[in-house]
């Protein structure tokens, strides 16, 4: 799974939400995308037992 969303409207708690509803090896980080009217973005990444990461 992964989830792109601006930080000011992601939920506080984001990523343990996603872990607590059973996905693992759940990674965020920000990322500011190259150019100058994007504005940064919240990037969660996650995957099931079942699902190669």
């Amino acid at each position: 799974m992964l989830i792109s969303v601006h930080p000011r409207w992601a939920p506080e708690g984001l990523a343990e939400e996603v872990e607590a509803h059973g996905f693992e090896g759940v990674v965020s980080k920000t990322w500011q995308p190259p150019t100058r009217t994007a504005g940064r973005a919240l990037i969660v990444k996650a995957h099931t037992s079942s699902s190669a990461s």
